[in-house]
């Protein structure tokens, strides 16, 4: 069995062929505001029982299952959410991509788990494609249940289940900061030696 971190490396440089793609640098505000609009739009979505699946991009690029989906490239907003995930709207039943605060793409379809998870036949269709994105790749997935309306919060393939807002809110705002952060610095060690090259 090939490890989880030689897998993401192949998607990083293989089959993906690139990192997600550069991108303005968020402020915290604007991190704080993409969070708040995708939390505001899975509590509503999870008080009448309506499924969601909200992808972060972070360095791992997406775009492979970004083309699976409907290329959309608007601001994310809770309403543009809510609007997406409506019942029987053409694009409720697949996934969001964000990156940074802007819906890429939405109706994606992502991946099933590739290894067995405990427990994962008791899981629904959303939760599972959340494990197996997150197996795939650095990708923080909010995912609200169709069947109970719980909001979970999926990465590096485990589950953080029925957070409140506040429970949400420190999750992701947590690792995309620290994602931000961290990308910051790899970028620009990745410049400082191509520097010294020339």
């Amino acid at each position: 069995r090939v490890p989880r971190g030689a897998r993401v490396a192949d998607r990083r440089f293989g089959c993906f062929g690139h990192l997600a793609p550069l991108r303005p640098q968020l402020t915290p505000h604007g991190v704080n505001r993409a969070v708040d609009g995708a939390i505001r739009a899975a509590e509503r979505r999870s008080a009448r029982k309506t499924g969601a699946l909200i992808v972060f991009e972070r360095e791992v690029g997406l775009e492979d299952y970004v083309a699976t989906g409907v290329r959309i490239n608007g601001e994310l907003t809770a309403e543009f959410l809510q609007t997406i995930f409506f019942p029987n709207s053409p694009l409720h039943d697949g996934a969001v991509i964000v990156r940074g605060n802007m819906i890429v793409a939405a109706g994606c379809l992502l991946p099933m788990p590739e290894e067995r998870v405990r427990g994962a036949e008791r899981l629904g269709t959303r939760h599972r494609a959340a494990i197996g994105l997150s197996q795939v790749s650095d990708a923080i997935i909010l995912v609200v249940s169709e069947e109970t309306g719980s909001i979970s919060v999926v990465e590096d393939g485990k589950i953080n289940r029925n957070l409140d807002a506040d429970g949400l809110r420190t999750r992701l705002v947590g690792s995309l900061q620290r994602h931000k952060a961290t990308n910051g610095r790899s970028r620009s060690l990745a410049a400082l030696m191509a520097l010294g090259r020339r």
